[in-house]
């Protein structure tokens, strides 16, 4: 097994070390916590925020997770970035608004999908992204249930403009 690093819990309950490309409405609270005293809650319409200093840094070879939900009704997104800076990042995605499950390019905050796999989404239900970055651009996104470790679907795709930078969020 490899180094396990937490990127960010959002225990310390704010945001300050991101920087936010358009409307922000994130917050870290207690509502939003899969596990400790805080989780990121974005709601209404979160553009994209992220970091990119270097306790947040991932890079081609990393393997990254998040727990995700979508709360209520099923009609939004939720997006787990990696390899994010000013000018974009990679993604994986909850699409319940499709029922997919999506790895995206995001240059200049934009969206491409480069895969996309059929996923049928539960409200109010945790789900466990992973993230395995290949050094050679491959990325394995893989979807787990409620438990962490069930398997429910495995998206895949290659890209190599992006090979490292910080993490980035966005829901809506």
């Amino acid at each position: 097994g490899g180094l396990s690093v937490v990127l960010d819990s959002f225990d310390d309950g704010n945001l300050v070390e991101y920087t936010f490309i358009g409307t922000n409405n994130a917050s870290a609270t207690a509502a939003a916590a899969h596990d400790g005293p805080f989780g990121l809650e974005a709601r209404n319409f979160t553009d994209w925020m992220f970091r990119n200093d270097l306790a947040a840094r991932v890079q081609q070879g990393d393997v990254i997770s998040a727990w995700v939900q979508s709360s209520g009704s099923l009609g939004g997104r939720g997006y787990l970035g990696f390899g994010a800076t000013s000018t974009g990042t990679l993604s994986m995605v909850m699409a319940p608004n499709t029922n997919e499950l999506i790895l995206q390019l995001n240059a200049n905050y934009g969206f491409l999908n480069i895969g996309a796999v059929s996923q049928t989404w539960l409200a109010n239900h945790w789900y466990r992204f992973e993230v395995t970055w290949q050094t050679n651009g491959n990325i394995n996104g893989r979807l787990f249930d409620s438990d962490g470790t069930t398997l429910l679907k495995t998206v895949t795709a290659t890209n190599t403009t992006i090979t490292s930078g910080g993490i980035a969020f966005r829901g809506f």
